[in-house]
């Protein structure tokens, strides 16, 4: 014991920091390990991996404090070029370089985000940890046209953003992840068409050129497709199979063609329905009018629906006066729609004949919240409430909000859209 004992206060007096934890006469006083750097006695492996978990630079720097610390150049790198590396984007560039050259051993997160301005060519260090990497957010790099495509067998995340990459790349890029449950393609160029087949994906997020077409040829375990921003693309959108697709939006009338299979959409308007997508439980789209006519042909093809969320287009000549029959039920409205969110109210007729409908209708409707865009003053609403003939309410616990309006582009670039334990992204647009 006392053999194994003496190296440890060996290490223990080499590594104590000068006047720390001793007394005044010399002696260790209260805790014998008082002033003793007990994080350097850790092994390798657990020390590699608490250095892992602190910001980029601070762990860097820890290699200059002692040799016992240089286990970041082995341990899983978790890059993330933010303006804490530098405020000056061109240092920023430079550092982010030299960090992946001086790093020897793997990376599992590469987020490069903060790299604005036009495309640069990619670090051709960037993917040097390709097999190890588990998230990658790639932003203003240009992927050369004759680059060979990495393999990325432990990929679950993937964000591009604002970057150039051909789409025979492309293809070979996203061939490479075989494990990958979350992509983003965001203001990205230089392809046609994207075509993805994959039996892990659950979440695409797209915004891209508006002539672009997306394909969804086969995705077993797709749940949720995000067009981010439909006013620049994709233009055409085909869902060849996607069984489990539960939340679907933002769908505006700038997509020309939304083909599902059973059910194609054109410029949010439903122009063909052979049969019904029970597994969809949250729509997000734009209306005209709003027209409740369209949106009661949505109700229909998407029975099961639980969250709708509607971007209002006033149109002051839109009557909305459809009242709901009994002989023809729609099932979503009797069984499962809970939430309405309508954005962009104005109050007027066709908004109110619109909310009514829901109001007089939805029996397990739970809350509606309302996006204003006017003075939301308590007469106002007041006088909402009379003309909503809240009093005649389908379901009796349903709850009626009214709070200032985002507009869309709030609901589109929320910041749970690609978190994937999250069943409805768009939840919480308006606050």
């Amino acid at each position: 014991m006392e053999e194994l004992s003496a190296p440890l206060a060996k290490r223990r007096k080499r590594d104590e920091p000068d006047g720390q934890g001793r007394s005044e006469d010399g002696d260790l006083g209260g805790d014998p390990d008082a002033g003793v750097d007990l994080i350097s006695l850790l092994p390798d492996e657990i020390l590699g991996s608490v250095i892992s978990l602190l910001p980029t630079k601070d762990g860097a720097q820890t290699t200059v404090l002692s040799s016992r610390w240089r286990p970041w150049r082995a341990a899983p790198l978790n890059l993330d070029a933010d303006r804490g590396l530098s405020g000056q984007e061109r240092r920023r560039i430079s550092i982010v370089s030299r960090i992946l050259a001086a790093h020897g051993g793997p990376a599992r997160c590469l987020s490069l985000r903060s790299l604005y301005g036009p495309p640069r060519p990619l670090p051709p260090s960037a993917l040097r940890s390709a097999a190890t990497l588990r998230t990658a957010y790639i932003s203003g790099s240009d992927f050369p046209a004759a680059a060979a495509a990495p393999c990325l067998p432990r990929l679950t995340k993937l964000t591009l953003h604002s970057v150039a990459i051909a789409e025979d790349v492309l293809h070979r890029l996203l061939a490479g992840c075989a494990v990958l449950e979350s992509l983003g393609l965001e203001d990205s160029r230089r392809f046609n068409a994207v075509r993805i087949a994959s039996p892990t994906l659950r979440s695409v997020g797209f915004s891209v050129a508006a002539e672009t077409e997306l394909v969804i040829e086969d995705a077993p375990c797709l749940e949720r497709l995000m067009l981010l921003d439909p006013y620049s693309g994709p233009k055409i959108v085909k869902v060849i199979r996607a069984p489990q697709l539960k939340v679907l939006g933002y769908l505006s009338n700038k997509i020309t063609k939304l083909d599902l299979g059973p059910v194609i959409i054109q410029e949010t308007m439903v122009v063909s329905s052979t049969a019904s997508l029970r597994k969809v439980k949250v729509l997000v789209l734009e209306s005209t009018g709003p027209n409740l006519d369209t949106i009661v042909g949505f109700l229909k093809c998407f029975p099961c629906l639980e969250k709708l969320y509607i971007t209002s287009f006033l149109r002051k000549n839109m009557k909305n006066t459809r009242r709901y029959n009994p002989q023809e039920p729609i099932e979503c409205l009797d069984l499962h729609l809970r939430y309405v969110i309508l954005n962009q109210y104005q109050g007027m007729r066709p908004n109110v004949n619109f909310a009514k409908f829901f109001i007089l209708n939805a029996r397990v409707l739970k809350a509606m919240k309302f996006g204003v865009v006017v003075g939301c003053t308590d007469k106002w609403m007041e006088n909402q409430h009379r003309r909503q003939q809240l009093d005649h309410k389908a379901s009796p616990d349903a709850q009626f909000e009214f709070q200032r309006d985002y507009c869309w582009r709030n609901i589109l670039y929320n910041n749970h859209v690609r978190d994937l334990p999250t069943i409805d992204p768009f939840d919480g647009s308006i606050c």
